[in-house]
């Protein structure tokens, strides 16, 4: 599929969206849609190749003296930040990976999965006094290898005594949950998921369930490097993390 810049100019990311969410096979004629989550391009990125004939074009017309400021206010790609992202208008939306903002990837049926454990959870732990429960828009800048990365769980808990005053913070969490739940869309990829589940468990997070509404199983990773898979006859256990907590594996997928 072939996008005409002019035409499709601040529409890259409606474009991609449509391609996959229909599962039609797109390569893009310009960088600008890879950067919005294409997959491929031929093309070439616009900004950088006026960025580099400006270069050029500058040591071949300017003097020396001239040249170094030429190249500091030559522009370069943006780069935001997790203050950045809180003025967004659809907050929850996008993470912030790199400095560069990225769409999530959602379904309806993670969506329904995800809120499911998000009721079961939340009212366990709402009855026991346990803590708190978040769902999806509840940002995390966590990460000690980059600090300026924000990720978004579909829901997390963290436990009864960690946060001030048992209060959820302003902006972004600066604390790791105990408890991270993710629901796979159709557009994760298996990189991009270990990838996070590594990223949580390396920051702190203790138990990660990963729910797989397709299949009906859920795999619980611990943060001593344990996997456990589940299917639809086990039970969901919240362990030492959330203690007491059970349910079948079928509640979770309840109507799916």
């Amino acid at each position: 599929m072939l996008a005409d810049l002019a035409l499709m100019d601040g529409l890259h990311g409606r474009i991609v969206d449509l391609a996959a969410r229909n599962r039609l096979p797109a390569m893009y004629d310009w960088r600008a849609y890879v950067d919005a989550g294409g997959l491929i391009s031929y093309g070439v990125n616009l900004v950088e190749r006026s960025r580099r004939a400006a270069v050029v074009e500058s040591e071949h017309m300017l003097p020396a003296c001239l040249l170094q400021e030429v190249h500091m206010t030559l522009p370069t790609t943006t780069l935001y930040t997790p203050e950045d992202l809180l003025t967004l208008p659809d907050y929850g939306r996008f993470e912030l990976l790199d400095g560069h903002f990225v769409e999530r990837k959602m379904g309806v049926q993670s969506s329904y999965a995800a809120t499911n454990v998000l009721i079961l959870v939340g009212h366990f732990v709402r009855s026991n006094n346990l803590g708190l429960v978040f769902q999806a828009d509840c940002g995390y800048q966590i990460f000690a290898e980059d600090p300026g990365r924000v990720r978004f769980a579909d829901a997390s808990f963290i436990r009864r005594g960690r946060l001030p005053e048992d209060r959820p913070p302003q902006g972004h969490c600066r604390l790791a949950p105990d408890l991270v739940i993710e629901a796979v869309s159709p557009h994760d990829t298996a990189s991009e998921l270990e990838a996070k589940i590594a990223q949580w468990l390396s920051a702190g997070v203790q138990l990660v369930w990963v729910l797989y509404p397709d299949t009906h199983r859920i795999q619980v990773h611990r943060a001593d490097g344990t996997v456990t898979k589940l299917q639809a006859d086990d039970q969901l256990s919240g362990e030492q993390v959330v203690p007491g907590f059970q349910c079948q594996i079928t509640e979770v997928f309840q109507g799916l």
